[in-house]
């Protein structure tokens, strides 16, 4: 199993509780330029990294007051600010309200970079911009061997992977997971079940589920059936590959695939590790979050109001499920 996928299946007793076939892993990327030497950064930073950039600079494509929580937070991002084993609630902390302002103070509609003179309607001006430096952020899908590759075309070879704002307990890089199977200790036919478990976990890929397999020899067998001995061009869009060398014109990279590459990727993949499904944050907690995030950012309440009101509703939460 890969790390990331083992410790996002695994409870507080160290079971394992289900598993899925795939997995992709969503992140994002910066240059040296923005966050310098950081492989990580906490909120504060990220807020006054972005609060200051050099004029001529972009924040991230797509960026608006609305969405702008969840594009820079992330899926795992509010568990910074709770923990119900732990009864942290941090809402109306500095750092939560300090983010709440700067969110606020964006523009209402999301930032399009290829409406600005850089990008010039054309989208894939946005992605020569990017691999100049002048934008900061870029969201990052991790679904193929290939991403590995992409990186340093979409961002310039000094790119970071940043990931959302972390902690020694939140990883800054999500885990994201579309189905997985679980058999339980009452189940009757347990040996047709875990038959049928390793067939999921290791069928052929149909296509219709892209994504990394949570077994690494799965994933090795179906990379090198699809590119193995192929000649792999990898652009900013997507990636061909075939047994005859081919012209491409775009930015790309160019690979005779072999395991060793695999190898690379799975070595890479294996340097994230993943936050437990069960720590998320519940739908009530998130759903008291979103209703009062989203009043502060249409003006209806400021952010320390905002703040102090998630964080008596979540209080009152947590009192009735202890």
């Amino acid at each position: 199993l890969y790390r990331c996928v083992r410790t996002a299946f695994t409870d507080d007793e160290g079971a394992l509780w289900g598993m899925s076939r795939t997995f992709t892993l969503k992140t994002l990327l910066s240059t040296a330029e923005y966050v310098g030497d950081r492989e990580s950064w906490t909120v504060d930073e990220m807020v006054g990294i972005l609060s200051s950039l050099p004029d001529g600079r972009y924040i991230m494509e797509d960026l608006g007051r609305y969405g702008a929580m969840d594009m820079l937070l992330g899926e795992c991002g509010y568990s910074l600010f709770f923990d119900a084993d732990k009864g942290l609630n941090g809402f109306n902390s500095t750092e939560f309200r300090d983010l709440l302002a700067y969110c606020a103070s964006l523009p209402m509609a999301p930032s399009l970079i290829r409406t600005t003179p850089v990008g010039n309607g054309e989208p894939s001006n946005v992605h020569i911009a990017e691999a100049k430096g002048e934008v900061a952020l870029r969201e990052m899908w991790i679904q193929r061997f290939c991403d590995l590759y992409r990186m340093p075309l979409l961002m310039g070879e000094d790119y970071r992977i940043i990931g959302y704002p972390s902690s020694d307990e939140v990883s800054g890089t999500a885990v994201n997971i579309y189905k997985y199977y679980m058999m339980t200790a009452f189940c009757d036919t347990p040996d047709e079940a875990w038959e049928f478990l390793k067939h999921q976990l290791t069928v052929s890929d149909t296509g219709l589920m892209p994504g990394i397999y949570s077994l690494k020899s799965a994933d090795k067998a179906n990379t090198m059936e699809k590119y193995g001995g192929q000649n792999v061009y990898i652009t900013w869009s997507g990636t061909r590959a075939s047994s005859k060398p081919q012209t491409v014109t775009e930015p790309h990279v160019a690979l005779a695939f072999s395991v060793e590459h695999w190898q690379e990727f799975a070595d890479f993949i294996d340097s994230f590790p993943g936050n437990p499904l069960l720590k998320q944050v519940p739908d009530d907690v998130m759903s008291i979050v979103s209703d009062e995030v989203n009043d502060c950012l249409r003006g209806r309440t400021d952010p320390d109001s905002c703040a102090g009101a998630i964080e008596s509703r979540v209080d009152l939460w947590l009192s009735e499920h202890e």
